[in-house]
């Protein structure tokens, strides 16, 4: 009966440290997640014309491959809306909304959402992460 239980709780502790060592992982992802669309609403919810495409730019080389954000002007073009969005535009209260989360499903996938506060809807946006050096960065978005 002893070496039963010994056996269950070396099994069930080595699953939860992989478990743990993925979750660390998606969470500096998820973090990093939140820290771009934080910048990156505020900034299109409240920047001026003036320098309002230079700040956005520079948000996303801070969080993007440079291979997106060699993209992001074709995806607008193709969509008519900002890709991370999935919408024209933006308001910081929508901030309060976000969410975040790993599709289990598919390696590097995540998904964000928030609720638009004036039309009620809910907004998805999947987005592929990946790490480069030390850092993770948006590769995808669709």
């Amino acid at each position: 009966m002893k070496k039963l239980t010994l056996i269950i709780l070396l099994v069930a502790s080595t699953a939860v440290c992989r478990a743990q060592n993925t979750t660390a992982a998606d969470q500096q992802a998820m973090a990093m997640l939140k820290n771009f669309y934080t910048a990156y609403m505020t900034e299109v919810a409240v920047g001026n014309s003036h320098n309002f495409v230079k700040k956005l730019t520079t948000i996303q080389k801070k969080y993007c491959t440079p291979a997106l954000v060699e993209q992001i002007p074709a995806l607008i073009e193709r969509t008519d809306c900002d890709p991370f969005l999935k919408a024209q535009d933006s308001n910081v209260e929508n901030i309060k909304s976000l969410s975040f989360k790993k599709d289990a499903r598919a390696v590097n996938l995540f998904i964000v959402s928030y609720t638009d506060i004036y039309r009620h809807n809910k907004t998805t946006i999947k987005l592929t992460v990946v790490k480069q050096k030390d850092n993770f960065k948006i590769a995808s978005v669709f």
